[in-house]
């Protein structure tokens, strides 16, 4: 007898079950990033307006931001390695 074919969901849900949980924390972690940051780039030019902020501040701020970044990745290396990855996760979203 033919099988009946699996709906979409049901194919989801039979991909999610076989995902570690933490890996799942962690790419929903990044996809929120990555949403926020997609979202409050556009707004720049709005922000300078309503700040009263020139264009050189905003990218000196910008610019921290990167440097804030960079800073912090060897750190959360470290703590990754020394105390597993849950807690910094945890601290740092």
């Amino acid at each position: 007898m033919p099988q009946k074919p699996q709906s979409p969901a049901t194919k989801i849900h039979s991909y999610i079950k076989g995902i570690p949980t933490e890996r799942i924390a962690v790419s929903l972690l990044f996809l929120l990033n990555g949403y926020t940051l997609g979202n409050w780039a556009p707004k720049i030019p709005f922000f300078l307006v309503r700040m009263n902020i020139s264009e050189s501040i905003m990218g000196i701020l910008i610019l921290i931001l990167g440097f804030g970044g960079l800073l912090v990745l060897p750190v959360t290396g470290y703590a990754i390695a020394k105390i597993g990855s849950q807690k910094p996760t945890r601290l740092f979203a």
